[in-house]
């Protein structure tokens, strides 16, 4: 599963991986290696989506979360400096038990991808989502959602990456969760 489509999405996406120790963010067997390439362990994810956030006036930020049969793993991360690490309080990681009710997947499941949209706007906050599973690969982009559905989706990002953000102790993610927020409020105002 890939998505970054410039030189910041894959830094975070790369932040995010090392943050939650996987090779990448997508489903199947993941092997660690140790800095010697010796194997440390093994496991498989089951299903992985991530999202890209592109607000227009601030920096993006990326979201994603891993199924594994025993744990759902979840991390969000901001870009603020090029030359920042992962532990540098841009990336904030969450573990949840295997029946965590996580809201992103049932939105997709009640999206109506045919739906006609004629809105336009030239600015706002755009979404770049990547969902991997053994029988499915597949990327959705839209931007100031003003459908149902989309803004269900838009909205299950917000809570998934709420939850990450409550047992965090970054207070430049959880600034970045406020600005976002803000973003999502302005373009339903509108509707």
């Amino acid at each position: 599963m890939q998505i970054p489509t410039d030189k910041t999405s894959y830094r975070l996406e790369q932040q995010i991986c090392s943050a939650l120790k996987v090779e990448y963010l997508g489903s199947g067997r993941q092997i660690l290696r140790d800095e010697r390439r010796f194997k440390i362990d093994e496991f498989r994810v089951e299903c992985a989506w991530q999202v890209t956030i592109r607000p227009s006036f601030d920096p993006i930020a990326h979201l994603a979360v891993l199924y594994q049969q025993e744990r759902r793993r979840a991390a969000f991360a901001i870009d603020q400096d090029e030359n920042a690490s992962a532990d540098g309080g841009q990336v904030c990681i969450a573990e949840f038990a295997a029946d965590w009710q996580e809201p992103v997947l049932q939105a997709l499941r009640g999206t109506e991808f045919l739906e006609i949209d004629d809105m336009r706007s030239l600015d706002g906050i755009g979404y770049d989502l990547a969902v991997d599973t053994s029988a499915l690969n597949a990327t959705i982009h839209f931007s100031n959602p003003h459908l149902k559905s989309l803004i269900e989706l838009e909205q299950a990002f917000l809570k998934v990456a709420g939850e990450i953000v409550a047992g965090a102790a970054s207070k430049e993610i959880e600034a970045y969760f406020h600005v976002w927020q803000r973003y999502c409020t302005s373009h339903k105002k509108r509707l």
